[in-house]
């Protein structure tokens, strides 16, 4: 019985008007504040190569490279998002 009465008086409060209202007002204002939060960037460490023989390359545009082809000793080709980079003196000139 009293569980009853319990359920029926918490239906009660959130079917009425001004409990609808200030939800709507709450959510209008948490909306953005989610979001602003949802797009932070965070930053990328750099990682030293695990092995002393290793070359660690970075892109010109220091974008994330997505694909890497060729030799580091010959013709190098990496890409990011949006460009491909072509060299042929290790890195030093894209």
């Amino acid at each position: 019985m009293r569980l009853v009465a319990i359920s029926v008086f918490v239906g009660h409060i959130f079917a009425h008007p001004s409990f609808i209202y200030r939800l709507r007002r709450f959510l209008a204002a948490a909306l953005p504040l989610l979001l602003l939060g949802a797009c932070h960037q965070t930053t990328d460490t750099l990682v030293a190569p695990d092995h002393p023989d290793w070359y660690a390359l970075r892109a010109p545009d220091d974008r994330a490279i997505q694909a890497v082809t060729g030799d580091i000793d010959g013709a190098l080709i990496i890409s990011t998002t949006f460009h491909s980079y072509r060299t042929t003196d290790r890195g030093r000139s894209w």
